[in-house]
């Protein structure tokens, strides 16, 4: 086993063909140790079955995100005023149009779906859709 303590979390360290890291992200208190133990026994398993060891996804909606992320923006532009309002104003139509959708089944054809809508149900122009 090669479980370790960083920063407060149990992390782990194999070598199988080439050294791979991973965290648990559990807490690294006694009481976590077992399972830390699990998920990395699993992790190994995974790789000896020739499959790719996969994150699991948190599925949020859209508009939490929208949010989560206009926040961050706010503190990340507070220099550049103008460029958050932009953002705000552009995330008030995609907050529309993908609602509660999760996040990760946002592909390649609903942000196409999304730019036809913008196109036709708002009449904007392309230059107003590419930003």
């Amino acid at each position: 086993m090669a479980l370790r303590k960083r920063s407060g979390k149990w992390h782990f360290r194999i070598k199988v063909t080439e050294k791979l890291r991973g965290t648990t992200g559990l807490a690294a208190t006694e009481r976590n140790m077992r399972k830390a133990q699990q998920i990395e026994l699993e992790f190994i398993q995974t790789l000896q079955e020739g499959r790719n060891p996969t994150r699991r996804i948190v599925v949020r909606k859209f508009s939490d995100a929208a949010d989560d992320f206009l926040t961050w923006a706010k503190a990340h532009y507070r220099e550049h005023t103008s460029s958050f309002k932009r953002i705000k104003t552009s995330f008030a139509s995609a907050k529309a149009f993908f609602g509660s959708d999760p996040v990760s089944l946002i592909d390649e054809g609903k942000i196409d779906n999304y730019k036809a809508w913008r196109a036709n149900e708002h009449e904007v122009r392309d230059i107003t859709i590419r930003h």
